[in-house]
């Protein structure tokens, strides 16, 4: 806790209410100009303590320390050993105002603690330090005034142990002072003692704050110019080069056009917190917020607010930006701003840095796709290739070459380009500059050497123009080769042979074919099948051969057509059927035998009677000039005429002798066909 307790004095012992003086009134002090580059590059006419906040020399924590002035920069004492009683934050409880020591005023005797700084006369300075007791109630009084004379005291200031009480004023240099001390001497303790209390930190005395922000930047791909792609560092340098500490320090830094922020970039170089910073709000004093970045600076500095930078102290922050397309040609540019407050005045003074310039080259992107135009092919076969190249831009691309390269079983043979030229030997495609937005083509012909897949590979390049994006700058092309497959084997069938055929050629056959046979086809027959007959099988018909029938030939039969007989039909025989007699059956005939017919006397039931016809017996119905009787024939005891029938008409005769007509008929028409037939066997023997 930090009690505030502001006074003004103007050379004289009296204590009087602070003069709140205008920004403006103070010049070059409060660091607020007219734009420059940057604004402000310094700080003219400062006037400031050296090491207000005894950070230096640096001793061990949670300790004290009395050491000699000459080590301390900047203070001086009037005590006659010349030491200064340095104390860390947090030894005996007691934390520092500011930074990580303090001071205690008058180490072993009763003297003044001082600082002399040069002055202009008539120029208004202020005063500024924090205050604190040791073991209760402590008092001191503020001296300023020419070296060697009265000091004038500014009044006197009373602090209990508990916190630290803030204190300011101002002072005007009287006429001719153009050097002026500024010190401190204890009036009284808590405890009596003048050597133990009144503890110091966080002192000023000149003019008000100053920040100067300063800013560089790195290419840290070492291109000049720039390239796309490329990662600039910027480096900001917040110095304090007024005369009093400035509070709620905040830097501001847009991202450049032409770039973009690189995530996880943010970080604190020097000064207080000095480390790695996160993108996110809320957890530490940076952030990204959207298109800018934000360091929250100096001591005590928070994830809401900025700290305090004391004079002559700096913070220094960095962050990274990727260069972008757009900036193709033209330049990245960056400026930060930086916030801060006056402890004894309102509002905000802001800065800006210098800005920083970068050029950007120019840049080509180039894109290039292979396809194959015979994607199955044989051993001995050309394969061909379509290499096509585009340049997205911005820029034209110089010096472009695109190379091609087979794998083993593909041979360039040759190549066809739109523009530049082709080297089977190297598979180089030399094309020369490819404007922004234009296309090229190539065409591959390579001789397929093996079978497989046979993968073809492209890249394309730029020798004098940068490629932003290289992802896009190689592609592949495959082609398959194959020969003529084999039959796939039937699994149903087994390929063993089987052991029971003896796979010898017989010996009694002669392979040779015919010669006497022409083996070519007929040119008169018409082998089209004809298309009014339906090559289905019958489906009513059962084809299986019939069990009960022997089908090996009769043996004693002799299938040698009689070369005495002569197949060709006989002229005088019209085989027309006689289209006046109706085969149809008729429907009044009972064609089931005569139930008063006695059987017996059936010549086609009588089993005594041959049915064979007499081989005497003219088919024709002629009689026989030398008839015989048949030796083999023997009738039989019981045979005789059959009876007439009972009506005594005689029609029983009448229907014997038909009934032998028709049957010596039927024979003959027999021997007729069976001769037929039988010319017609001797012919196909004689053809074959």
């Amino acid at each position: 806790m930090r009690r505030k307790n502001l006074r003004a004095g103007l050379g004289g012992l009296t204590a009087i209410s602070l003069l709140v003086l205008p920004v403006a009134s103070v010049g070059a002090i409060t660091g607020t100009a007219a734009a420059a580059d940057p604004s402000p590059t310094a700080c003219d006419g400062t006037v400031s303590l050296t090491n207000g906040g005894f950070e230096q020399p640096a001793i061990p924590d949670n300790t004290f320390r009395f050491v000699a002035d000459s080590t301390v920069p900047g203070w001086e004492t009037s005590e006659t050993d010349r030491k200064i009683e340095l104390w860390s934050s947090g030894y005996k409880g007691v934390p520092a105002a500011e930074g990580r020591q303090f001071a205690e005023l008058n180490a072993n005797e009763d003297s003044t603690l001082y600082q002399e700084v040069a002055t202009t006369p008539g120029e208004v300075l202020r005063w500024r330090l924090d205050h604190r007791g040791r073991t209760g109630q402590d008092t001191m009084e503020v001296l300023i005034g020419a070296p060697g004379g009265s000091l004038a005291s500014q009044g006197q200031l009373t602090d209990g142990k508990d916190a630290w009480g803030e204190h300011s004023g101002t002072y005007k240099v009287p006429e001719g002072q153009t050097t002026t001390r500024f010190g401190f001497r204890a009036v009284s303790t808590a405890n009596g003692d003048p050597t133990t209390g009144n503890f110091l930190d966080g002192i000023s005395f000149g003019t008000g704050p100053c920040l100067v922000t300063t800013k560089s930047v790195t290419n840290t791909d070492d291109h000049s110019p720039a390239q796309v792609g490329d990662v600039l560092e910027y480096t900001l340098d917040v110095r304090n080069g007024g005369g009093d500490r400035a509070v709620d320090v905040v830097l501001d830094d847009v991202v450049p056009k032409g770039s973009a922020y690189v995530p996880g970039s943010l970080k604190v170089v020097q000064g207080a917190g000095a480390g790695q910073r996160t993108d996110a709000a809320g957890d530490d004093s940076a952030e990204l917020r959207g298109d800018a970045v934000r360091f929250r600076l100096g001591a005590g500095a928070t994830a809401e607010s900025g700290g305090s930078l004391q004079p002559e102290e700096r913070a220094v922050v960095s962050f990274r930006v990727k260069v972008l397309t757009e900036a193709v040609g033209g330049t990245v540019d960056n400026t930060a701003t930086t916030g801060y407050a006056d402890p004894l005045h309102e509002g905000t003074l802001t800065v800006t840095s210098n800005t920083t310039v970068t050029p950007v080259g120019p840049a080509a992107d180039l894109a290039v796709t292979k396809t194959a135009v015979d994607e199955q092919v044989a051993p001995g076969e050309t394969a061909r290739f379509t290499v096509t190249l585009k340049n997205n831009g911005p820029s034209d691309a110089e010096g472009v070459t695109v190379t091609d390269t087979v794998p083993a079983g593909l041979e360039l043979v040759s190549g066809t380009t739109s523009t530049g030229s082709f080297d089977a030997a190297t598979g180089i495609w030399a094309v020369g500059k490819l404007a922004a937005g234009a296309t090229a083509e190539l065409t591959v012909e390579t001789r397929v050497n093996a079978t497989g897949e046979l993968t073809n590979h492209v890249v394309a390049r730029s020798e004098d123009t940068p490629d932003p994006d290289l992802s896009n700058n190689e592609d592949d092309a495959t082609v398959t080769s194959v020969t003529e497959p084999e039959p796939t084997p039937d699994p149903t069938v087994d390929p063993t042979p089987d052991p029971t055929v003896d796979p010898t050629p017989d010996p009694t056959v002669d392979p040779t074919p015919d010669p006497t046979v022409d083996p070519t086809p007929d040119p008169t027959v018409d082998p089209t099948p004809d298309p009014t007959v339906d090559p289905t099988p019958d489906p009513t018909v059962d084809p299986t051969p019939d069990p009960t029938v022997d089908p090996t030939p009769d043996p004693t039969v002799d299938p040698t057509p009689d070369p005495t007989v002569d197949p060709t039909p006989d002229p005088t025989v019209d085989p027309t059927v006689d289209p006046t007699v109706d085969p149809t059956p008729d429907p009044t005939t009972d064609p089931t035998t005569d139930p008063t017919t006695d059987p017996t006397t059936d010549p086609t039931t009588d089993p005594t009677t041959d049915p064979t016809p007499h081989p005497t017996t003219d088919p024709t119905g002629s009689p026989d000039p030398t008839p015989t009787s048949d030796p083999t024939h023997t009738p039989g005891p019981t045979h005789s005429p059959a009876p007439a029938p009972s009506d005594g008409g005689g029609g029983g005769g009448l229907a014997s002798t038909g009934t032998t007509a028709l049957v010596a008929g039927v024979a003959a028409v027999g021997c007729i066909a069976a001769g037929v037939l039988l010319r017609r066997s001797g012919r196909r023997s004689r053809r074959s």
